[in-house]
C-alpha cells in the first residue's frame, strides 16, 4: 500500500534475464501501475486498495488504472507501540510526555529505548512505563494514559 504522503514511485531491478521494471503514480484521484516482466518470467501483480485478488502475468508491459487507495484510507488504528509511533500527531505528544518525565530527550532517543516493546498493544504502555520506568509514583504514566485514551488536549 502506498503511503499517503508519496505520489509515485519507480524501480528498476536487473535480473540475470534484464531489467525488470515497476512504477507507480497517484494523480487525480486514480492510481496508475506500470509492470515490465522480463520474457521467461512471470509476476504477481497485487492492486493495493483493490479488493481484488492478485493476478499473474506473463512477459510484456502491463497497466492498471484503479481508484487511489490512498483516498480512502482512513487514519490507521493505534493499536501497537509500533502503529503510535508512526502516528506522527501522536508520536510527538507521546514524546513530549515521556521527555518531560526524564524518559529521553528526543524522538529517537526515545524509540530507541521502546524498540523491545514494539509489538506490545499501546495501551499497555503506560501501566509498562509505570512498573518499569517512571520513579515518580506513576504521574507520567497517568499523563500517557491520557493521552492514549483520547481526552487529552
Amino acid at each position: 500500500m502506498p503511503d499517503r504522503s508519496l505520489t509515485h514511485a519507480t524501480a528498476v531491478h536487473l535480473t540475470p534475464y534484464g531489467e525488470a521494471s515497476v512504477s507507480w503514480r497517484r494523480d487525480d484521484g486514480r492510481f496508475h501501475l506500470d509492470v515490465a516482466v522480463l520474457v521467461g518470467t512471470r509476476a504477481t501483480i497485487h492492486l493495493p486498495g483493490s479488493g481484488r485478488p492478485p493476478v499473474t502475468v506473463a512477459h510484456g508491459t502491463h497497466t492498471w488504472t484503479t481508484e487511489d487507495p490512498c483516498l480512502a484510507k482512513a487514519p490507521p488504528e493505534v493499536v501497537t507501540v509500533r502503529d503510535l509511533m508512526n502516528d506522527p500527531r501522536l508520536w510527538g505528544r507521546t514524546v513530549g510526555v515521556l521527555a518531560r518525565h526524564g524518559l529521553g530527550e528526543d524522538s529517537a532517543q526515545l524509540a530507541r529505548r521502546l524498540a523491545p516493546f514494539l509489538d506490545l498493544p499501546a495501551r499497555r504502555l503506560p501501566a509498562l512505563l509505570n512498573r518499569v520506568l517512571f520513579e515518580d509514583g506513576g504521574v507520567g504514566a497517568a499523563a500517557l494514559e491520557t493521552l492514549l485514551s483520547g481526552t487529552a488536549d
